[in-house]
């Protein structure tokens, strides 16, 4: 596809040199002989590059690229390589101004077809080159801005160490884990804030090796002068830019809440079980009880015939099958159990307390 040069110059003999110059070397030419002109021209055919005089009736160059280069309504085209074109007396530091402004090139007049040529074909070279250096850097600036999001909003920590543990880099994402400052954590071992043993490190860098596959473990996380918790340890091979291996990356997770969940299950299993126990017992004691304490019942109303140590020890099983009758009905009931000790540190249900 032909390359569209932007020729603004007020001089149509001008025009038509370069013109021919242009199209004899491959390019397509647009031309605008004013600066408002060109303006409309650059947003409307959106050339390559620009050629532009200096020297112009109403709007000259230096106008020209003001606009070009502050106007919001240029933004799009605000990067297009331009080329001016200068009279022999313009001063090289006016020049050279423009030049540290954005000006890509000028030339002095007279000139030639190959100065001509030569210096629009370095141009559009370097702006090329210039263009696609910007464009690394913004994919670079999103990379790292995508992997900047993903550290902050990671819910642990992500570390990596050296070959003998020690650790290298460290950060914390959504929710910070440690009280202990990044500055005291950097260079340490690994070993000072993970329950690890040396020689389980080594083991680990060796499987890690080997496998060339992930390792997770559930360890301790030793925050030092506050406190410790459950941590769920992900370690992988870590390598440098050269693909050697510089050491071990590593992911945290916290599992305190994922342990007092499990705790909070394991106890509700064992409380289920107790009741189911309770229900299975309360069955089994009142079954054989309730004819006990009917005949109980029968016995006690012919009592009077009965000597007084015998009613006596009959009225006293009474009252203890009623209690245990109480006890069972009570029991029966129990659906969160209140525990207390009782003997030589044996618990066992409080039926007062219960609900």
């Amino acid at each position: 596809m032909k390359k569209k040069i932007l020729i603004v110059d007020d001089d149509l003999n001008q025009h038509k040199i370069n013109q021919f110059y242009f199209k004899k070397h491959g390019f397509d030419v647009v031309s605008a002989f004013t600066g408002e002109d060109g303006l409309e021209k650059i947003l409307t055919e959106r050339p390559a590059l620009v050629l532009l005089d200096f020297m112009m009736p109403g709007m000259n160059g230096e106008q020209f690229l003001h606009i070009l280069w502050n106007d919001p309504k240029y933004q799009p085209v605000g990067r297009t390589p331009v080329v001016m074109l200068t009279a022999a007396g313009h001063e090289r530091d006016f020049v050279e101004k423009l030049m540290d402004r954005g000006l890509a090139a000028y030339l002095q007049k007279p000139f030639g077809e190959h100065e001509l040529i030569n210096v629009v074909e370095n141009v559009l070279v370097n702006h090329e080159k210039y263009m696609h250096q910007e464009q690394s850097l913004e994919h670079l600036r999103e990379s790292l801005d995508f992997l900047s999001n993903i550290l902050q909003n990671f819910p642990g920590i992500i570390f990596t160490t050296s070959l003998d543990g020690r650790i290298s880099f460290f950060t914390e994402g959504s929710n910070p884990m440690l009280e202990t400052p990044k500055s005291s954590i950097l260079g340490r071992l690994l070993f000072d804030f993970f329950e690890i043993q040396p020689h389980d490190l080594q083991s680990i860098l060796s499987r890690l090796k080997e496998d060339n596959t992930a390792i997770t473990i559930e360890t301790i996380l030793k925050d030092h002068g506050a406190h410790s918790f459950p941590v769920e340890l992900s370690l992988s091979i870590f390598r440098d830019k050269n693909g050697q291996i510089a050491g071990i990356l590593g992911l945290v997770k916290d599992l305190t809440l994922v342990k007092k969940l499990e705790q909070e299950k394991i106890e509700k299993e064992r409380i289920a079980a107790i009741v189911q126990a309770m229900a299975t017992v309360n069955h089994e004691i009142n079954n054989p009880l309730t004819p006990i304490l009917g005949n109980l019942d029968l016995i006690m109303e012919e009592a009077h015939l009965l000597p007084d140590s015998v009613r006596s020890k009959l009225k006293s099983i009474q009252e203890n099958a009623r209690r245990i009758a109480e006890n069972v009905q009570k029991m029966r009931n129990i659906s969160q159990p209140v525990f207390k000790q009782y003997y030589d540190g044996e618990m066992i249900i409080d039926l007062e307390k219960s609900r």
